[in-house]
């Protein structure tokens, strides 16, 4: 999580400006995903597994002098209890889009049950309110001190938000990753910089994708658990 250990030059990139680091961090284990049900927006609250990863992680950022000076999270409940441990304290801003897949009558079924779900969202809807989402924190955000942006969400949405940045500016993720989805916790770090006038005119750079390095001996609990 230390910008001075990380790939590819890192400190150079805080001399880019006006940038922001955004961190995206799934949610802990939910009481939804220990049972292996297909949450989407029901809102269930983390497992006793769910907060030690979330306290784990909070203990990783603390050992690193990792700091934020945003903090934004899903409103359901799992992600804010766990932005509210890995914040330690921070304000923290509730958004709406930041929330999981709506899976519509398949929301509560076993995730074996998985299908195309009547009244639900589509993916391409997912990554348009991921999207908008993105170039909110950009317009925010952006500036010359490199803002430092954490966001707790859930699988599917920081998926198809991370689908959403290697679609419309590359950087230096492979599609493959793209479309991954992170374990509980599991942390993702891109450098956003301005690369021109117009708003959407940025570059990206990956510093980590996914990674749940921070759980140690707390048992990491994989996808999939929407």
């Amino acid at each position: 999580m230390n910008l001075a250990d990380a790939p590819g030059g890192a400190r150079k990139l805080l001399k880019l400006r006006p940038s922001l680091l955004l961190t995206l961090v799934r949610h802990g284990q939910s009481e939804g995903n220990r049972q292996q049900l297909i949450q989407g927006q029901s809102d269930y609250p983390l497992s006793e597994l769910g907060v030690r990863q979330a306290e784990a992680l909070r203990h990783h950022l603390v050992e690193r002098g990792v700091t934020f000076d945003a903090v934004y999270s899903s409103d359901l409940q799992r992600a804010r209890q766990t932005c509210d441990v890995v914040a330690g304290g921070l304000p923290v801003t509730e958004d709406q889009r930041l929330r999981e897949k709506n899976y519509g009558v398949c929301e509560n079924q076993p995730v074996s049950e998985l299908f195309v779900p009547a009244g639900g969202e589509s993916q391409q809807q997912v990554r348009a309110r991921a999207g908008a989402f993105f170039r909110d924190v950009c317009q925010h955000h952006l500036s010359d001190q490199c803002t430092r942006v954490l966001v707790t969400s859930h699988g599917c949405l920081i998926r198809e938000l991370i689908g959403h940045l290697f679609e419309t500016y590359h950087g230096n993720l492979k599609k493959a990753d793209a479309n991954r989805i992170a374990p509980n916790t599991g942390v993702s770090v891109v450098h956003v910089a301005r690369a021109g006038s117009e708003p959407d005119s940025l570059t990206l750079h990956f510093l980590k994708m996914h990674s749940d390095e921070h759980l140690g001996n707390v048992a990491s609990t994989a996808p999939p658990g929407v």
